[in-house]
């Protein structure tokens, strides 16, 4: 990939940083099994804290923190203009 294409990139993500899950993610998509089948697989082996490295939009995080509340749950991204929650 050239460097005008990594700025490109990068400048389409830092537009559409804060509206990325509502125009690429569908509620039954892939993401959504696999944060079903991680969710089982933190409650089945009693996980008290996550960190999701490239946490992008948050999406895991939110999901993550809705269903298990009084655990850790950290994100970090290395994109400035995306959402990180602990």
């Amino acid at each position: 990939m050239s460097s005008q294409d990594v700025l490109l990139q990068r400048e389409y993500h830092r537009r559409t940083a804060g509206a990325y899950d509502d125009m690429h993610v569908e509620s039954h998509d892939e993401h959504a099994l696999s944060l079903a089948i991680l969710s089982a697989l933190i409650e089945f082996n009693g996980v008290n804290s996550i960190l999701d490295v490239g946490s992008g939009t948050g999406r895991a995080l939110k999901v993550l923190q809705k269903h298990f509340p009084e655990r850790k749950i950290v994100g970090i991204a290395p994109v400035a203009n995306s959402s990180i929650y602990s």
